[in-house]
């Protein structure tokens, strides 16, 4: 079984200042290593990261990224279980995610009305529809986040 986390968290630098490279250098190597695999998507102000791989090595990693200097607000928005890897061909991917809709997409994550299988598809999403066209992401983003409806007030529990 294979164990998936997805979280959010605020970036402190800037895009542009080398720092995205040297997390993908240390990243790759490292899950490598360890067996993991995963995506990291990068906004102008946040991180979104699906990572996968054996339960230990999730865990080990997961709290190595919560302690890490270059975010902030470190949140879990799930951890799941699957059969099958989302992404088992990158030992981290990357790419910046349109900023159209990404903060109401960061914010549609953490609402537990989608399903994992939801959620998992809609990540794989943001890795596929960027290369194939930046209009059916968008769309799709913006399919999925009309969908849900919550308070900020339930946001934060």
């Amino acid at each position: 079984m294979i164990t998936q986390v997805v979280y959010v968290s605020r970036a402190v630098h800037a895009m542009g200042r080398g720092t995205d490279r040297d997390i993908l250098r240390v990243a790759r190597k490292r899950n490598a290593e360890l067996g993991l695999t995963g995506f990291l998507f990068r906004t102008r102000t946040h991180y979104i990261q699906l990572l996968e791989g054996p339960a230990e090595a999730v865990g080990q990693v997961t709290e190595s990224l919560r302690r890490d200097p270059r975010h902030t607000d470190f949140n879990v928005i799930r951890t799941m279980q699957t059969d099958t890897r989302s992404f088992a061909r990158f030992a981290m991917g990357y790419d910046d995610v349109l900023q159209t809709r990404a903060a109401a997409f960061i914010e549609s994550l953490k609402s537990s009305a989608i399903s994992d299988s939801s959620l998992r598809a809609h990540v794989e999403l943001l890795a596929v529809g960027r290369r194939r066209k930046k209009a059916a992401l968008a769309a799709s983003l913006g399919q999925l986040v009309s969908g849900i409806t919550f308070s900020r007030r339930a946001s934060r529990q």
